[in-house]
């Protein structure tokens, strides 16, 4: 069976700028979409922990911080506390890592099967 499993996680990642007169996007820091395995254009679930709120969107690479970008940007605040999450499809049995990636130091960490984070 193949289901939509976790790939990677970004997580205590504050939104630094809002732009609602563009094309829907997150704009992410370079450095932590590659730590995270995030690539340009890659669909992202965004969670807002500061207010609630959530979307799906897709991700652009930014020099620094995270921008929302289009409507979205309607949904979020400068200095919201956001986690990112992208998937994959896998099979049932096939062994999986998530990559987390922590967006305040940059800090990066691989989750295995049993729940267990390691730095890498």
């Amino acid at each position: 069976m193949i289901r939509i499993m976790l790939k990677s996680k970004i997580y205590d990642l504050r939104i630094t700028d809002v732009t609602p007169m563009c094309s829907e996007s997150i704009g992410i820091d370079r450095e932590l979409m590659k730590k995270a395995n995030i690539i340009e254009f890659e669909q992202v679930d965004v969670l807002d922990i500061s207010n609630g709120k959530r979307f799906t969107t897709y991700a652009i690479p930014e020099e620094s911080g995270a921008c929302v970008y289009g409507a979205a940007a309607k949904l979020v605040d400068v200095g919201d506390l956001i986690i990112i999450l992208s998937y994959t499809l896998a099979e049932d049995g096939i062994s999986r890592k998530v990559k987390i990636a922590r967006g305040q130091n940059h800090e990066n960490c691989n989750l295995n099967e049993g729940g267990q984070e390691w730095k890498s």
